[in-house]
Parts: structure tokens; sequence; C-alpha cells
């Protein structure tokens, strides 16, 4: 069974308010954003023109890039002849979660290859489901003392081998029955036994979890699994380094959730301020489009989420660096140059305004080559909007004279395109996209001209 026969995402509102209960009375407020933000976009009217403003002067640094990936590559080995490293290097990843093969090894140095300081998530379910057979067979309740060596004896093996392991992610979706065949009470001791080998082994180890299909998923449980999970840790006096679950609804509804469970933690301060890892998103419907991936990139960086994994479904899980690459791990598909041109984006990012939330911009300064990049995503269930796409940038601040745009169309149906390269005056720049089709991404380039 793959990983797209064992999802059942889940769209379930949260009822009787038992989620709410569980997370100590958190506010209604934050309920009702949440449950309105769950709602599809609506398009923007045919005749109503869409407006980027991007502000230079509102400039943060240090932002945390969500340039992070699934698994890697299972049916190949790691050779350079084997993968288009020319294209796999300039992603320069800043987290990859392995698992679902036993090739671990190959893809940790694959990721490592591809930039050193990456962190790295080892799905230690993945593994031991491989020793046994399938995860149909890895029933940890029938013998804990036989489960516990199996944990011990891998955390013990990578560990002595020199393998870095950043977070141990104890169990991939036990919230679905394709994972995990038991009830809820099993489920929950699992988390925890799980959880004590690791620490026996490695004190310091940073523990993940329970990395779940849906933020509101109930699983085998009567109220939501991730509060059963946060109120079991708390119960047992737990450290939870980092929460972890799926989004694979809408992008929009990352930052009420993300919400939800930082309020709660505020409120509790003696339970520690667990870190978020969305560890698996972006749902099979839309997945190869181009703007949508730069609204669940958007969306990721306002959450400000500690660790970020773009999913892989069918055989993306094995091939194709979770469909970035067709199966020959050679060629590129359209949506790769939206990572790749993500990973280009300096960390200085800069204060973006849109009318429209059937668009997303995520705009960066490149001071040491004096560069404004800007990445814009168009929503692809927006309506066919005849308008352009006006862009503002205020307070450029490189040049009085001219600046140079360099405008690329990534579209679903074709690689990137060079729409205009012109020159306009700076101070405050304006031009505009036209013939939007939804779906389509654009990234545009800012340099200084040079003076003549």
């Amino acid at each position: 069974m793959n990983k797209f026969d064992c999802i059942k995402q889940s769209c379930q509102c949260l009822t009787k308010h038992s989620f709410w209960r569980l997370l100590q009375r958190q506010s209604i407020a934050i309920l009702l954003l949440a449950i309105a933000l769950a709602s599809p976009l609506r398009s923007a009217a045919n005749s109503e023109n869409i407006h980027v403003r991007i502000d230079v002067s509102a400039s943060k640094d240090g932002v945390l890039l969500q340039q992070g990936f699934l698994h890697g590559f299972s049916v190949v080995n790691y050779q350079a002849e084997s993968l288009n490293m020319a294209l796999l290097q300039p992603l320069q990843p800043s987290f990859w979660r392995i698992g679902l093969s036993n090739n671990f090894k190959q893809n940790y140095r694959l990721a490592k290859t591809l930039n050193p300081t990456v962190k790295i998530t080892l799905v230690l379910s993945d593994l031991l489901a491989a020793h046994y057979g399938g995860y149909g067979k890895l029933r940890p309740w029938r013998n804990w003392a036989r489960y516990e060596q199996d944990v011990r004896t891998i955390v013990q093996s990578l560990h002595s081998k020199g393998y870095h392991i950043d977070y141990w992610d104890i169990w991939s979706e036990p919230d679905v029955k394709g994972f995990w065949s038991g009830n809820c009470d099993q489920a929950m001791e699992m988390l925890k036994r799980t959880h004590d080998v690791i620490r026996a082994e490695i004190p310091d180890a940073k523990i993940t979890g329970p990395s779940i299909s849906a933020f509101e998923s109930k699983g085998m449980c009567k109220q939501p699994f991730l509060a059963q999970w946060i109120g079991y840790a708390a119960l047992h006096k737990l450290k939870l380094d980092a929460l972890s679950w799926h989004e694979f609804g809408q992008p929009q509804d990352i930052s009420p959730h993300v919400a939800i469970i930082r309020k709660h933690f505020q409120e509790r301060p003696e339970l520690g301020m667990p870190e978020i890892h969305i560890n698996e998103y972006s749902g099979p419907a839309g997945h190869a489009v181009p703007g949508l991936a730069v609204h669940w990139l958007h969306a990721l960086e306002n959450a400000s989420v500690d660790w970020s994994s773009r999913a892989c479904w069918d055989k993306q899980c094995e091939s194709g660096l979770n469909g970035l690459f067709r199966a020959d791990n050679q060629t590129p598909n359209p949506v790769y140059w939206v990572y790749r041109a993500y990973a280009e984006i300096a960390s200085s990012r800069l204060g973006t305004q849109t009318n429209s939330g059937q668009v997303a911009a995520i705009a960066g300064l490149n001071k040491a080559r004096k560069q404004l990049t800007v990445l814009i995503g168009t929503d692809p269930l927006m309506q066919k909007n005849e308008s352009p796409i006006n862009i503002q940038v205020k307070n450029y601040p490189y040049s009085t004279k001219k600046v140079n745009v360099v405008l690329k169309k990534i579209s679903a149906e074709s690689l990137p395109s060079v729409l205009s390269t012109h020159r306009i005056k700076s101070g405050s720049v304006s031009f505009q996209i036209d013939h939007i089709v939804p779906g389509d991404a654009f990234w545009i380039e800012m340099t200084e001209s040079p003076s003549h």
C-alpha cells in the first residue's frame, strides 16, 4: 500500500469543543479564525486589478528558509551520474526528513552533500517497518520488550556510526490505519516508550511527533490525536522538543493551526515551547502547480514554522524528489524552478502586501549583489483575470536612475520563459505582469542598471 492509498485527509471541524477543552480553554476567536480560513479562497472578480506592493524599508533579516524535502531517492544508488547534481545543488535544502526505505544512509549522504548544514529528521518507524516487513506487521503492543530493543538497536547503530540525527521522528502518521493498527491507548504508550528509549541512549536527543496526517485528525482516538498526545505527554512529564503534523489541505490553514498550539504553550510555560514541524505539506491536488507551491512557501514563512518538508505522492517518494523531477531523476518539472528560485532569495525579507488572497509574494534583498528578487504565485482556482498584476516597489535603494528588471514565468505547461527585460526609472519602481493564467508563478530579478 503506497502513501497515497494510506492517507485519509481529514477536513472535519473540531466537534463538541473537545480539542479546545484539551488545549486548556483556547480563545474561541482563534478557533473561529481557523475554521474561517479553512474555507476556499474567494476568487477575485475579473474586473479587479491585482496589486502587489513591496516596501524595501520594511525589511526583516534572518528569515528561516522553508526549503525542506522528504525521503529522497529510493530506487537509485547515490552516484553523481544517477542524479542531476547540477540542478540539485542549487536547491540548498535546510531540512531533510528521511525514511520510507532502507536507503537512509544514501539519502543522508546526498542531503549533506547538497548542504553540509542541512538538518536531518529520521522517520524511525519507517526503518522499523522495513525491518519487520511492512507497517502491517509492526505491532509493538504484542511484545513491548522486543520493540524497545529494536528501537534501541537502530539508535545505537546510527549513533555509533557517526550519523548526526537532528530530530528523531517516532512514527509516521499513527492516526492512519495503514500505519497504525492498534488503538489510541496503545499509540500513546508506543510514543512514550519510544521517547524513553531514545532519551536513555542519547540524553540530548531531540524528538518530534506525532507526525499525524492532519491537524484535526482523531485517528482511533475519541479526541483529536494531537491534543491527546499533548495531554498525555504533560501527564507523564515528557519533554516535547517539537510537535509535528501534516498539512494537505490549503496553505492558509497553517497560520491558525500554529497559533492554536503556540497559544496553548504560552499559557502553560512550565511545559516549555516546542518547535513546530510541518514535516509534510502540499496534498496531491495541485502538487505540481508552480503558483500553489509559492502559496505554500509563503504560508510556512508567515507562520514562522521551525521545520517544513514538501510531501511526496506515489512514485514521487522513490524518485523525482517530491515531484520536482520526472521519474528519470534528471529532467526538471516546472515546479522545480519555484524551489530553485526560492533558494536564491536572500533571507533578508521585504514587506509585501497584496489586495487579493489569490496571489502570494515573497521578496528578498541581496545586499552584497545589490539585487532585489521577488517570487509571485497565483492560485490555480482563481478566476482567469484579464487585468494585469501591478507590481510596485517602494524605496528601491540602489539607483537614482535606472533599474534592470528581468521577469520570468514559471508555468505548469512549460519551463521558465523570459517575459520582459527592460529598464525603468527607480525610486518607486512600477511595472505589470500581463496574460495571467491561474497557477502560474513569476520570478523577478531587479538589479541596478549600469550607467552609460
